[in-house]
């Protein structure tokens, strides 16, 4: 994101830098070329020509490049064909032709140093460019269309699909099992040593954590600890320490879209039931239990509490 930020700013700069530039366009005047007025008559022309060619021509030790714009500016006011093209177009020898060219540094065009130009273009376009291609590609292969996991989709559709009635405690079983909480699969997960002194203290505060569960993967650490800070969230408890209060802030802050992605493979599993392809698709009280999850998680409330608790200083 600062990154970005910065190329946003280094843009706006130059188009700033671009919008200051004042470029001069200077018209062909034949007439201030040879010094004379706009009314003038042919024999002044004539005689302006001849004054200034004497004095500007190359054998009498002239400057040859204005000798040839007075000798130009004097066929345009003789030549009739000169004189109308010049009317029209500005330009004696009739519509003038636009070049476009790229602005290159010189020492990028010189031949000296064209082979290393040659390597650093090889460099950029055959390794630096296929690479960032590449791990673009393996990280994006790894989410699904709503920045989720795809082994936590899977995951989902495994358990979802396993049972048709499942209660709200499950389904923060469910939730807990997601990759995104699994060091293995999210780098910003933090395993600490001090987790195995502090979350065997929270089983005896939260009896709902059902720490002793056999089943895959509930039973592993990742899934253990995630489930164990969501029931703190949920209970309110006040005596986590430091790092696990920052762990549980990223949990609860992944938990609604995590949430709203069960909630999708629910409806897409009714939808497979409705079509004959599903014997048991999840039933409403299952899709209602998992809805109920994201106000709970945001209002840090159990699905028994009091709703009056969401009140402040009750």
């Amino acid at each position: 994101k600062i990154g970005l930020v910065l190329a946003w700013v280094i843009l706006l700069t130059l188009a700033y830098r671009v919008s200051l530039i004042e470029t001069e366009h200077k018209e062909y005047d034949p007439f201030a070329m040879l010094g004379i007025d706009r009314e003038a008559t042919l024999p002044e022309i004539k005689r302006a020509y001849r004054d200034l060619s004497k004095k500007h021509h190359p054998d009498r030790g002239g400057d040859a490049e204005m000798f040839k714009e007075i000798a130009k500016a004097y066929k345009t006011l003789t030549d009739e064909e000169a004189k109308e093209n010049w009317r029209k177009y500005g330009n004696p020898d009739g519509p003038g032709v636009t070049h476009f060219g790229i602005a290159l540094p010189k020492w990028l065009v010189d031949h000296q140093n064209s082979i290393f130009v040659l390597l650093v273009y090889a460099g950029i376009f055959m390794i630096v460019l296929p690479v960032i291609i590449c791990v673009w590609w393996q990280k994006s292969a790894r989410y699904s269309g709503d920045q989720i996991l795809i082994d936590t989709t899977q995951l989902y559709w495994i358990f979802l699909s396993k049972t048709a009635s499942i209660i709200v405690k499950r389904a923060i079983m469910i939730l807990s099992a997601s990759r995104e909480f699994d060091r293995n699969r999210n780098p910003l997960i933090v395993d600490r040593l001090s987790d195995n002194v502090e979350l065997p203290k929270l089983f005896r505060e939260l009896p709902d954590v059902q720490e002793k569960t056999k089943e895959r993967p509930f039973q592993l650490p990742y899934c253990l600890k995630s489930r164990t800070l969501l029931h703190a969230h949920l209970t309110r408890l006040t005596t986590l320490s430091d790092d696990l209060d920052k762990d549980k802030r990223y949990i609860v802050k992944k938990s609604p879209y995590l949430i709203n992605e069960m909630i999708n493979i629910e409806a897409q599993l009714v939808a497979l039931g409705h079509a004959g392809r599903l014997k048991n698709p999840p039933r409403l009280d299952t899709i209602e239990n998992t809805m109920k999850l994201s106000p709970m998680i945001v209002q840090a409330l159990g699905n028994l509490k009091s709703p009056l608790l969401q009140l402040p200083h009750i």
